[in-house]
């Protein structure tokens, strides 16, 4: 066992891992060192990512059917969100961000970035039927184009070209529809099954605003979300339940028809590079000869997504193009769009499919299911490579993530690269020895472990081993990975019982939330809890067991901070619940006579700090005003006259380095910081404040002038999910990787404790972290790459698991089949992420033409790949994997986090920029490009019912857009964080009256006093339950805001509005005539 787990840490690195220089990581990293976290042992003792000696490796059959056709590919489907009754009442007036109406104004001029070379063109496929190409070339004029009525030069091989006067095929699709290119064609026969496209079909809501009754809603088909959660054990959370659209609405973004696949036969890539039929079986160890050692390949029997349709048939069948309408003289497009034929989501894109052994992609997705073999080619990415991982994700209804204990003979890893085994792994020499999927290092067997292979080179306890038949899997970490016993769940409660907090109501609801809630903190009888109060003094609270009533005592002394009792200020809840009991019942009375308004958070700060650092924990803070006593005082520094130049950037970073420092000794001693804020006044340097939680892997709630009556509800719910849900105490994350490959960066919140070593003080399964990957040499050997993500933590049963996540992608040399490839989601949220983290270092100009810039690179490469005959001068080319680049690229520079520096306060950036980039990916897209729906018609489909299977149904989404809107109807939108229910200023009295339970006009009703509550009818139900299935499983409560048109709250809805014109922003249709004019500015004609 000892053998198994290989050389110590030291001894590793000297002899075989040269020094290199850390992960970049955005701001992550603290300007001098840390000392070893108490409690903790890295989860593994050797750096992940080494430099790595290549051996002979074992050739393998190509992944798919020799010489046959691949399965048929059609396009992604999109899903609904995951769901997360009824707070009321419209937005308050300067409360919350409120863009102004969308006006005439016409969009600022964006001057598209430099070029960058094109790629070649690809041959297209000979159309069944088309006359030969005219001898001569191509007309004058058209240069490299040919003429309008001669079809593609055939490929070599393919049957001769019809006769002169034979039939044509079809013209392309009208102006402004997507138009699905056709395969190769064999033998002059077209392939079956290749349906056209369906006419444009407007969506439902569009057309004159008065003219007629307002339209219903297409009926959807059951696909249908749990109204709530299912929580399978022992995953460490609530899944979201999906929650099925009532209708696919045609011209909203559904994807076409499914095609059927090309009856062409396609060539697979063998391990050498050639095309053609798979090679012999491999050599397997045990059975002729020994298999020698190599280049990381794929083992027997492995998946390789990825490696299907190649070339000119890949391209072909993912090609979808946008009539851009009339072109000028210039180029540009000016008439003729047609909105309905617009890429738009019906929801967040699922993933891939991502077949077993592969880890499940809601726990991980790389963005690219296919790795470029080199620098040139990744050089023609324009697209970043990376993984986005969600490590503690709620497990897929009905299933569980496996758990392995080895007992006392130890973990099997990779005695060189520290690799955890998984199905990946070969077994050779009988299954005396295994070797490393990622290093191709040849291990030995422990004892304990062995078993003999079957004919197939297979072990054959296989599928009896979690290990060895999942992508993910849970190890029972054993008594070497850890100093001292297990944490318990810590829970110290920091509250700010200044004047403004009382007034406000804040400590109120925080003191009995945390009352009902201390039944359900997880721990069982291993729970510790403690309390401090602050205003311009401290208060530190003794909760001893033997005491029938707690004993406060005061600190004023705030320079030099102290305990007066180190003792017993942290105590066990279930030994102490007495005092605990009786401290939340008197303390709203013992701080009723303040009248301080003043904050000493920094000495508080300090003094929790003190009290926690021997053992760690949550420590939440609560806090109303700016800190104003003390260390860590901040100031007014908001200024609007250093918007635009060159030092904005400035206030998006802190402003103190007292919080940095104390948010890295946090870190240290597994101290995890979550801010709850309550700013009275427009500003707070949120900035600064949420330092503490970005590298202690904390969540920053947000409540501009919070009021009990109007957000008690909002701040109650997220107070009690933050307290109730699963946590992962002491945790390190790290990430592996093949030989080739190395991690250049990291996204999200912790703390980098080494090269590529995360420091996790708490992770809970709301958090996502996301990583770039990039390529270390010139060329990447294998025909695969392989990441391992682990993390090692303890759970609050106080066992300690490593949850370790593994995957493999195919390594390709094709341009072509990257796009072919590429995951859409992921990679949109993966951009996301890096443009928040670019705006924290530069202006939030620089931030949006960065992403600009990297669509219309990827456009633009993808133009050069296909033939010219199939480009059209004025035609918008996107693959069907990418076709939602350009509207979550425009609705990502709208953003909070991203639009222009005065149209945003500057608290709410940058809490918004804080939770985008730890987003699972699915909560992202759906912040970016909302759901839209109406509702004043869904009693006349099946929307708000629950279907036969006990999913709730949805209304059909509609695009955002005003001009989808009807002054006779109602709509709701749902972004994920919030729900705005809109009143049309004509909308029927009958809705009033069955929703509301309002026997008026809605021009004569104060909307603040509205609730869905109100009313038992039919319609109410309904409505309910929608709102109802949207909030089940979200990390962040939605409070229902109505607004009624023409009211000045009504602007609180424009921001969502995605594809409408606006102050400093562009619409839809102007952002896709900006991307094609970019791309063909930087050579992609």
């Amino acid at each position: 066992a000892s053998e198994a787990r290989g050389p110590t840490r030291s001894e590793d690195l000297s002899r075989e891992h040269p020094a290199r220089p850390p992960a970049r990581s955005a701001g992550a990293a603290a300007p001098f060192a840390l000392a070893a976290a108490p409690g903790v042992v890295s989860e593994g003792a050797l750096p992940c990512r080494v430099h790595r000696h290549a051996a002979p490796g074992t050739m393998y059959p190509p992944p798919g059917p020799p010489g046959g056709n691949p399965p048929p590919r059609g396009p992604p489907t999109f899903g609904a969100p995951p769901p997360s009754a009824g707070a009321r009442g419209a937005p308050p007036v300067g409360a919350m961000n409120v863009a102004p109406p969308p006006t005439g104004n016409p969009p600022p001029t964006m001057a598209p970035p430099g070029g960058v070379r094109g790629g070649p063109a690809l041959a297209p496929p000979m159309r069944p039927g088309a006359p030969p190409m005219a001898p001569g070339g191509p007309p004058p004029g058209r240069p490299g184009m040919p003429p309008p009525n001669a079809a593609p030069p055939p490929r070599p091989g393919a049957p001769p070209a019809a006769a002169p006067g034979a039939m044509m095929p079809p013209p392309p699709a009208a102006m402004g529809q997507p138009t699905t290119m056709p395969p190769a064609s064999v033998g002059g026969m077209p392939p079956p099954g290749r349906p056209g496209a369906p006419p444009p079909v407007r969506p439902p809501g569009a057309g004159p605003a008065l003219a007629g009754p307002p339209p219903a809603a297409v009926p959807p088909p059951s696909l249908a979300r749990p109204g709530a959660p299912v929580a399978p054990a022992p995953t460490p959370a609530q899944p979201p339940a999906p929650v099925a659209p009532a209708a696919a609405v045609p011209g909203a973004g559904a994807p076409p028809p499914p095609r059927a696949a090309a009856t062409a036969r396609r060539a697979y890539h063998d391990v050498s590079g050639n095309m053609g039929a798979a090679p012999a079986a491999p050599q397997i160890a045990g059975m002729s000869a020994p298999a020698p050692m190599g280049v990381p390949q794929a083992p027997v029997g492995t998946p390789m997504p990825g490696f299907g349709v190649q070339g000119v048939d890949a391209l072909t069948e993912k090609l979808q193009a946008l009539e851009m309408g009339q072109a000028t003289s210039q180029g540009g497009a000016v008439v003729g769009l047609d909105s309905n034929q617009f890429p738009r989501p019906i929801g967040p894109p699922p993933p891939p499919p991502t077949p077993p052994p592969n880890c499940p992609p809601h726990f991980m997705r790389w963005a690219v299911n296919a790795l470029p073999n080199s620098q040139a080619l990744r050089h023609r990415w324009a697209l970043p490579i990376g993984i986005v991982t969600q490590p503690l994700a709620p497990s897929a209804k009905g299933s569980q993530v496996p758990v392995v204990n080895f007992g006392q003979s130890g973990i099997v890893r990779c005695r060189r690269c520290r690799t955890y085994i998984n199905p990946f792994v070969q077994f050779i020499e009988g299954g005396r020895r295994w070797r490393c999927n990622v290093c191709a290092t040849a291990n030995e067997v422990p004892v304990e472990y062995f078993c003999s292979l079957d004919a197939n080179g297979r072990r054959r306890d296989h599928d009896e081993r979690p290990e060895l038949s999942s992508g993910i899997v849970e190890f029972v970490a054993p008594a070497e990975y850890m100093v001292r016993p297990p944490m318990p769940p810590v829970f110290f409660f920091m509250i700010d019982v200044s004047y403004a907090a009382q007034a406000s109501g804040m400590l109120q609801v925080a003191i009995q939330t945390i009352k009902d809630s201390l039944d359900e903190l997880p721990g069982d009888e291993r729970t510790q809890v403690g309390f401090l109060t602050f205003d311009s003094t401290l208060h530190l609270y003794n909760l001893k067991s033997s005491l029938s009533q707690p004993q406060m005592m005061v600190v004023s002394d705030l320079d030099d901070v102290f305990l007066p009792l180190p003792d017993d200020m942290l105590v066990n809840l279930s030994e102490s619940r007495g005092v605990v009991d009786a401290l939340l019942e008197t303390l709203p009375s013992l701080v009723s006579q303040t009248t301080s308004v003043e904050s000493a958070f920094g000495p508080a700060l300090q003094a929790a700090y003190m009290i926690m650092q021997h053992i760690g924990g949550k420590l939440l803070c609560f806090q109303t005003s700016m800190p104003s006593l003390g260390s860590g005082r901040l100031k007014i520094r908001d200024d609007p006259k250093v918007y635009g130049t060159e030092r904005e950037f400035l206030l998006r970073n802190p402003d103190d380095a007292f919080y940095k420092k104390m948010s890295a000794e946090c870190s240290r001693v597994q101290i995890c910081v979550d801010m709850f804020a309550f700013p009275q006044q427009q500003y707070m340097d949120m900035a600064s404040l949420s330092t503490l939680s970005k590298y202690t892997g904390g969540q920053v709630y947000h409540y501009q002038h919070f009021h009990s009556q109007r957000d008690g509800q909002k701040f109650a719910n997220e107070l009690k999910h933050n307290l109730t849900r699963e946590v992962g105490w002491e945790a390190v994350m790290r990430m592996r990787c093949s030989k080739g490959l190395v991690i250049s960066a990291f996204h999200g919140h912790f703390f980098v404790r080494s090269t590529d070593l995360l420091g996790l003080p708490a992770v809970d399964c709301d958090q996502a972290f996301a990583v770039e990957v990039s390529l270390e040499e010139n060329v990447l050997a294998g025909n695969v790459a392989y990441a391992q993500c682990a993390l090692l933590y303890t759970n609050s049963r106080g066992e300690r698991r490593i949850r370790v996540q593994t995957i493999v992608v195919p390594v390709i040399g094709d341009l072509g089949e990257m796009y072919t490839n590429v995951d859409g989601g992921a990679t949109a949220a993966l951009v996301a992420k890096l443009a928040v983290e670019k705006s924290i270092s530069s202006k939030l100009d620089d931030a949006r033409n960065a992403v600009q810039h990297k669509c219309i690179q990827a456009l633009k490469e993808y133009r050069s790949l296909i033939n010219p005959s199939y480009r059209g001068s004025n035609r918008l080319l996107y693959p069907e994997t990418l076709r939602l680049l350009a509207i979550y690229t425009l609705a990502l520079t709208k953003s909070s986090a991203l639009r222009g520096a005065s149209d945003v306060p500057a608290d709410e950036r940058s809490v918004v920029g804080y939770d985008m980039v730890a987003m699972p990916i699915a909560n992202l897209l759906q912040f970016l490009y909302p759901l839209f729906y109406s509702v004043h018609d869904i009693m006349q489909t099946n929307a708000g019912t629950v279907a036969e299977n006990g999913l709730v149904v949805l209304p059909g989404v509609l695009p955002l857009s005003m001009e989808r809107m009807d002054a006779r109807g109602a709509y709701l939108l749902d972004n994920g964080r919030v729900l705005v229910l809109w009143l049309g200023k004509m909308l029927p009295q009958e809705f009033m009256r069955d929703a509301f339970g309002v026997d008026a006009h809605v021009s004569q009703v104060d909307v603040n006093q509205l609730s869905i509550e109100s009313s038992k009818s039919e319609l109410a139900t309904r409505l309910r339950r929608l709102v109802e299935s949207m909030r089940a499983g979200k990390p962040v409560y939605q409070t229902l805001y109505i607004l009624r048109q023409g009211d000045p709250s009504e602007a609180f809805l424009f921001q969502f509005l995605i594809e409408d014109r606006t102050v400093g922003g562009t619409s839809f249709a102007d952002f896709l005539s900006h991307i094609h004019r970019g791309v063909a500015q930087q050579g992609g004609k």
